[in-house]
């Protein structure tokens, strides 16, 4: 059961928006914005990975045993 995640250029609009309803946006701020909404469409899709694996924390592989499940060290770097 996958989420519809925002995309990035809703991402990017609704920043604007709110940044302009608090009166500090400038448009030199657009490469700083743009990197913030490739972290947050990233922190989104990770996570909702993460939900839908019913929050595994450990995978088990053949030959290494147990190890951390790779999206939650994404996730929480």
């Amino acid at each position: 059961m996958s989420k519809n995640l925002p995309s990035k250029d809703s991402i990017k609009r609704r920043t604007i928006k709110r940044m302009k309803e608090l009166g500090v946006y400038k448009v030199q701020y657009t490469q700083l914005i743009d990197v913030f909404v490739d972290m947050m469409h990233q922190y989104n899709y990770l996570t909702n990975e993460f939900e839908e694996s019913g929050y595994q924390v450990m995978i088990e592989t053949e030959k290494q045993g147990n190890y951390k499940c790779c999206s939650l060290s994404q996730v929480f770097l």
